[in-house]
């Protein structure tokens, strides 16, 4: 498992108009159990959280991480494809899938 400390601003898309519009925001509950009902409308684009803490999640390769928000973070858009976002070792609230 790798740790990852987010830094807003930083990777390939920190240019905002050479994406389209987030359609959509469906409200993650995280879950050991179901990656379809921690993310209810799939993959997403990426994901946002109102509360500081950790995610714990699976990417498209099945790799599990750990991605660390600080406070200073909060409202950020993480432009990251979970394939599922684990109960276990999440802290972080208000977790928010950008379709």
């Amino acid at each position: 498992m790798s740790q990852v400390t987010a830094v807003p601003g930083v990777g390939p898309f920190n240019n905002a108009t050479s994406m389209t519009p987030i359609q959509q925001v469906l409200a993650v509950t995280p879950s050991d159990v179901n990656a379809a009902t921690s993310l209810p409308g799939g993959t997403p684009r990426g994901f946002f959280v109102n509360g500081a803490g950790s995610i714990t999640g699976v990417d498209g390769g099945g790799n599990t991480f750990v991605l660390t928000i600080p406070a200073t973070s909060v409202g950020t858009i993480f432009w990251i494809a979970v394939a599922w976002i684990k109960a276990t070792g999440t802290t972080a609230t208000g977790i928010n899938a950008c379709y």
